[in-house]
């Protein structure tokens, strides 16, 4: 094939469809695209008379969230990753942390918390402008975050997923 696409799927603590990228592979030319899709994009789900939002698609099962997602970009995905925020956490945390470079500084209106949406259980984050090495909590919070940007907060939280994403497969590819 001249290209291939891969499905990430990040479940949050409920299990539901919280993040949403397409990554296109090319194997001609191998360059990668990153496509990210807002967790409130409102579709056709694929078998069912009806459009959903992604993260309400994701009670019907990820085959009918993925058939969906085919039928609206006229794809067909080849791969299909769920990435669950415990494992996240884990990843980070072996990989010795990982760097993240925000263009600007904010305190995050999550906590570093897991496993739940009560922010009053842990304390919140501040995320100083430039590059640093975070854990895996701190990543996650990170990744989590949205309404410190508003009014653009859903595609920022997007951009920082990505370039998480893309600095967690670099650290991978340059370890032996």
């Amino acid at each position: 094939k001249d290209s291939y696409n891969i499905f990430v799927i990040g479940k949050d603590f409920w299990g539901r469809d919280d993040l949403n990228l397409l990554i296109t592979v090319n194997t001609n030319t191998h360059e990668v695209l990153f496509t990210s899709m807002p967790r409130d994009l409102y579709i056709d789900a694929v078998g069912y008379n009806f459009k959903d939002s992604l993260t309400g698609m994701y009670c019907l099962g990820d085959d009918v969230v993925i058939k969906s997602v085919e039928n609206f970009y006229g794809i067909t995905i080849d791969y299909k990753v769920k990435v669950f925020t415990e494992n996240l956490v884990d990843i980070v945390d072996k990989l010795g942390g990982l760097e993240f470079c925000s263009n600007k500084s904010f305190t995050t209106t999550h906590a570093k918390v897991i496993g739940t949406y009560d922010d009053s259980t842990g304390s919140k984050m501040y995320v100083k402008k430039g590059c640093y090495t975070y854990n895996g909590i701190e990543i996650l919070t990170i990744a989590r975050e949205r309404k410190a940007f508003n009014p653009k907060g859903d595609h920022q939280r997007q951009e920082n997923c990505r370039k998480i994403l893309i600095n967690i497969l670099k650290k991978l590819g340059s370890m032996s």
